[in-house]
């Protein structure tokens, strides 16, 4: 429950010192820190979709330069 207190907008505003008993208190700090953990897998899985589509986006232009670069050699040769 300390923790609460050492970090500001952790818990529930309705917790406080006036509240009787530990689970009943640090509930509302799981469910927070819950809440916390299931952003941050949501934030790794668009971290992880957004690095896939740029690596594809690479691969397309180098391929495309590759045939570039060929195409402009026949054409000038």
């Amino acid at each position: 429950m300390q923790l609460c207190w050492e970090i500001p907008g952790v818990c529930w505003p309705s917790d406080g010192p006036d509240r009787d008993g530990l689970a009943e208190g640090s509930e509302g700090l799981l469910c927070t820190v819950d809440t916390m953990i299931i952003q941050a897998i949501g934030l790794l899985d668009d971290l992880d979709k957004e690095l896939n589509t740029y690596a594809m986006r690479v691969r397309e232009w180098v391929l495309w330069k590759e045939s570039f670069d060929k195409f402009l050699r026949i054409a000038y040769s």
